[in-house]
């Protein structure tokens, strides 16, 4: 299932994140229908917190700060030492301001802060199964690709706990993490059979961990293989990690383009940002840099320190089979 990632297609990756974050930013908490009638096309800026075009929020900051920590390998008091520094000291934003930050998230990382030990400071009620972790642990399923499933299970386990660390919230940042594993593999696969195999192998692996089983039970729609056919009607796009993550595979599933894959998520309203982020880093992992709209990027704040980021962190996945 491994094969070698490009750098087109990490750079894709980590700038069609911070584009679909950017791009939502906007668009978000509007009603879908609102946006029927002004739909987003492009850069905009404006919406709830009056941003300038391009720029991105917490989704982009806090995956920076992983994949920046990642590249020394994987030390989980480093990448918390990261989300503090971010919260309370503003590294890794965009414009030199925190915002747009989930309660959940805000919350785990204040315990953090306070020394909380780092696998008990994650939400872990029925109302903590947010989207936070979602967009962040994915550049640690780039490094632990080529370790077994469970394997890798434990270590987006630990990760995501950070912030969300109900087990719902992990079984989604470990569908999202296997789905990215997927489509590294690019031209070999398209999106459809991408997401059939993840989910033969996700669902393999929930058979034989009982554990796992009544809160994958909420996955059932994304796990039983027919997502695509799904009427938009019945896709909700809110930061429930669920709807999250529903969303996102259904906008990759109904379109063939980064642009038309990242505009179908935010113009779906609601957490149009970090879902936003979601699709636009699946779709810049699989279609590459060059795919996404030169004007879009240009816009981008930070760009260079992006491309930057990226380019280390493909050498450093490139170098590295697995977590040292």
């Amino acid at each position: 299932m491994v094969s070698d990632i490009s750098l087109d297609r990490v750079k894709g990756f980590f700038m069609g994140l911070a584009t679909g974050d950017a791009l939502g930013i906007p668009a978000e908490f509007q009603s879908r229908q609102k946006l029927s009638k002004n739909p987003v096309t492009g850069m905009r800026k404006g919406g709830i917190y009056g941003k300038s075009a391009g720029i991105w929020s917490t989704d982009g900051s806090l995956t920076f700060c992983v994949a920046e920590s990642l590249l020394t390998g994987f030390n989980l008091h480093d990448i918390a030492k990261k989300f503090v520094d971010w919260l309370y000291n503003n590294y890794w934003t965009a414009d030199g301001e925190v915002f747009d930050v989930g309660v959940i998230v805000a919350k785990s990382i204040q315990r953090i802060k306070n020394g909380t030990e780092l696998s008990e400071a994650g939400g872990n009620d029925e109302m903590d199964n947010g989207n936070g972790a979602l967009n962040y642990t994915l550049p640690l399923g780039f490094h632990t690709r080529t370790l077994s499933i469970s394997e890798r299970f434990i270590y987006i386990e630990q990760l995501s706990s950070l912030t969300n660390r109900h087990l719902r919230s992990v079984i989604g940042a470990f569908i999202f993490s296997e789905m990215a594993i997927w489509l590294m593999r690019g031209g070999d696969i398209d999106i459809a059979k991408a997401y059939g195999a993840m989910t033969q192998t996700l669902n393999d692996f929930i058979k034989e961990r009982e554990n796992l089983q009544q809160e994958a039970a909420y996955y059932q729609r994304v796990l039983d293989g027919n997502l695509r056919q799904l009427p938009v009607e019945s896709i909700s796009s809110t930061a429930y990690v669920v709807d999250s993550i529903e969303a996102c595979f259904w906008c990759l599933l109904n379109t063939n383009n980064y642009q038309d894959a990242v505009l179908k998520t935010v113009n779906l309203g609601e957490d149009a940002d970090t879902i936003g982020a979601m699709t636009g880093a699946l779709a810049g992992l699989y279609y590459g840099y060059e795919a996404i709209p030169t004007i879009w990027k240009n816009q981008v704040a930070r760009k260079d320190d992006i491309i930057a980021l990226s380019e280390q962190f493909y050498h450093s996945v490139a170098s590295h089979t697995s977590t040292n």
